[in-house]
């Protein structure tokens, strides 16, 4: 096994490029490519990028069929599909410290707050979609995911935290300002 970095090279699940529209397609495409491989296996790993998903809210259930433990994943590729949300089950892809979302059609910040829940993730692409365009995206995400050290295969540096928290207090005082004026 080579070396990759200072670990040594996980094994990764590459189903990019299938034109797949559902996740359920995952172990069948699977086992067309790796026939010797019966049943799960293990993976460091996902790449399912430039297909043509749209919903991905079955991922971990569906990746359990071809990943032994799915919890373990470090690096999931996700990038350029046409996903729109994010679901509450990517939380369990808990040991997750790369991801890819880049070029999908991720639109809100709403749609991406079950990304904070990843605790540990910190590799992050996002450009390419929508959401990138909106004000203070990047003080957003890195307030979202505060492990963060890349976000759109740029550093996270110290100027972009202290934008983020400038964000986070202007946020909550306007955010005060408007409940106080509801309730005037």
């Amino acid at each position: 096994m080579s070396n990759y970095g200072s670990h040594p090279k996980p094994n990764v699940v590459d189903l990019s490029f299938l034109d797949m529209t559902s996740l359920t397609e995952m172990a069948e495409k699977q086992e067309a490519l790796s026939p010797d491989a019966h049943g799960p296996i293990n993976a460091g790993a996902l790449r399912i990028c430039s297909n043509q998903f749209e919903d991905i809210s079955r991922l971990y259930s569906e990746s359990s069929k071809i990943i032994r433990v799915p919890a373990e994943l470090k690096w999931l590729d996700l990038s350029c599909n046409v996903i729109s949300s994010i679901p509450e089950e990517i939380a369990s892809f808990r040991d997750c410290s790369v991801m890819y979302l880049h070029g999908n059609v991720l639109g809100n910040f709403r749609d991406l707050l079950p990304l904070g829940q990843l605790k540990g993730l910190s590799k992050l692409t996002l450009h390419g979609n929508p959401v990138e365009d909106l004000p203070n995206y990047r003080a957003f995400i890195i307030l979202l995911c505060p492990s963060l050290r890349m976000l759109d295969f740029s550093v996270v540096t110290p100027q972009d935290r202290e934008a983020a928290q400038f964000f986070s207090k202007a946020f909550d005082a306007a955010t005060r300002q408007r409940k106080k004026k509801s309730d005037d």
